[in-house]
């Protein structure tokens, strides 16, 4: 059985204040926050998420916040 992925506590913490915020718009230190995660937690170098390319970039952070709210609701990992 493979073990579900995990936030490290300070991530969690970020993600839950990301997940709090109640606005249709991302501000630039949130997409910076969303494409730093993803990049960590889903193995991949670190992609940019031009704003400038609209609706198709869009559908593309709404991907990457699904993904991160799967990692998230597996909790954060406690300290050994």
């Amino acid at each position: 059985m493979t073990d579900k992925i995990q936030m490290i506590k300070i991530d969690y913490d970020q993600w839950t204040k990301f997940k709090g915020v109640k606005n249709n718009t991302i501000a630039k230190d949130e997409l910076k926050l969303i494409e730093s995660l993803h990049a960590k937690y889903y193995n991949h170098p670190y992609e940019v998420l031009c704003t400038c390319k609209g609706e198709h970039i869009i559908g593309r952070i709404q991907e990457f916040v699904d993904e991160l709210n799967v990692i998230y609701k597996n909790g954060y990992k406690r300290s050994t």
